[in-house]
């Protein structure tokens, strides 16, 4: 139930700015779209950088890091620090200095006048729009699949159907979108892009200090610093991939497994030199073969995943 209040807080905190931002709201359309030009460096650089921290970054890169490997992070850091930083400054500030010369607020009006044709301006906004929907459906989708086990156990005689048994009791994936839905429609619509920019903003330091907290409790509940790099699966003589600790939820404390657990098991092993090698730390993909359970049946079922993010990779 705590979880829940602390969630319940952080979004009538996000309320509280969108009612904040609407007191500043000088009633053009220029002051809506854009806050009449008076975001400054930091609020623009707080707001670019939260909207990129999305539940893509936090969920889904957290969710692709156990699955492949650390090299998750390099891959999104190149892509954040780079790709979009060139966007921003070889194209963007161009587009921001003809915007402010002409009067432009939107790009549809842009690209209008550009081209000197109404008709693709016609074509362009479905356009946009389509392109949007997607990236506001997985900030929405990240949510619900994160608060639904954070908060199993609340509602146990009110939510009974849960997405998995040992969720039961959680705020189900729908009323979670829901309500995001409403808590962000509500501080756009009253403050416009001032509102979202004051909303990323203050996100975006909340997920920067909760990001280093976060880091602390791991290092120390991996028993620091020096031990984390030795608790990643890694592949013994025998091509199997094993596990050497495991992490005591009783006791908050990591134990070692005496012998390794065997989770998976490296094809084509005989022909590679990956022995004592740990693939989630790897840049060379390795296959490896695991076994899921059938929630149906029980059955176990063997299947495969490549391990390790290659340099140039967009997968």
């Amino acid at each position: 139930m705590t979880t829940l209040i602390v969630i319940i807080g952080y979004l009538c905190l996000l309320l509280a700015l969108g009612f904040f931002s609407n007191k500043l709201f000088r009633g053009t359309s220029k002051d809506y779209f854009v806050a009449s030009h008076s975001i400054g460096p930091f609020l623009l650089l707080m707001s670019v950088f939260g909207t990129t921290m999305t539940a893509f970054a936090l969920v889904g890169s957290t969710g692709k890091s156990f699955e492949r490997g650390i090299g998750t992070y390099g891959l999104m850091a190149s892509i954040s620090g780079l790709v979009h930083a060139a966007i921003f400054f070889l194209i963007g500030i161009r587009l921001w200095a003809f915007g402010k010369k002409h009067g432009f607020i939107t790009q549809i009006q842009f690209f209008r006048a550009r081209f000197e044709s109404d008709s693709i301006g016609y074509l362009l906004f479905p356009i946009l729009v389509l392109l949007v929907i997607p990236y506001l459906l997985i900030g929405i989708i990240g949510a619900g699949k994160t608060i639904e086990p954070v908060t199993a156990g609340a509602f146990p005689a009110l939510f009974t159907n849960p997405t998995a048994p040992q969720w039961l009791g959680g705020v189900p994936p729908w009323l979670t979108g829901l309500v995001v839905s409403l808590v962000v429609l509500s501080y756009v619509f009253m403050g416009g892009s001032r509102g979202a920019a004051f909303a990323n903003t203050f996100q975006t330091i909340v997920f920067m200090i909760m990001g280093l907290v976060a880091f602390v409790f791991i290092i120390n509940a991996l028993g620091g610093i020096n031990n984390a790099g030795n608790v990643p699966a890694r592949i013994n003589e025998k091509g199997l991939v094993v596990q050497d600790y495991q992490f005591d939820k009783q006791k908050a404390q990591l134990e070692a497994n005496e012998p390794p657990k065997p989770i998976g098991r490296v094809i084509d092993f005989e022909n590679s030199n990956l022995t004592d090698q740990q693939p989630h730390f790897w840049r060379e993909p390795v296959t490896v073969e695991f076994k899921k359970k059938i929630p149906k049946s029980g059955e176990l079922v063997p299947f495969e995943r490549e391990l390790g993010i290659p340099f140039i990779t967009f997968v």
